[in-house]
């Protein structure tokens, strides 16, 4: 009778172990897609960068010719230095851009 009894009770523990470690088992996956949902991944955020960084020379291109246009010589300059310094560091994080 004693045998029957500590096998009944080992296999209550070992079932409840297994219910924990499945209980826990499935909060990790949910963990785990939620932050997958949060998270963009890291060549969707470099495209994006990269995107950024286009617009805003563009932009310093047109600004820089506006104020060649208006006879602005010391904004059209420094905007100037800035499509460089913009450019040097597209061409360091982005080799294979053409504008390299």
């Amino acid at each position: 009778m004693n045998i029957l009894a500590t096998a009944a009770t080992s296999v209550a523990l070992i079932s409840a172990l297994a219910g924990s470690l499945w209980v826990g088992m499935l909060e990790m996956n949910s963990i785990r897609a939620e932050s997958d949902a949060k998270y963009v991944p890291l060549s969707e955020w470099q495209d994006f960068q990269w995107t950024q960084l286009k617009r805003e020379l563009r932009q310093i291109e047109k600004d820089r010719a506006e104020a060649e246009f208006s006879g602005n010589d010391e904004y059209a300059d420094l905007l100037e230095d800035r499509y460089a310094e913009l450019l040097e560091f597209i061409c360091r994080k982005y080799p294979e851009d053409r504008e390299c």
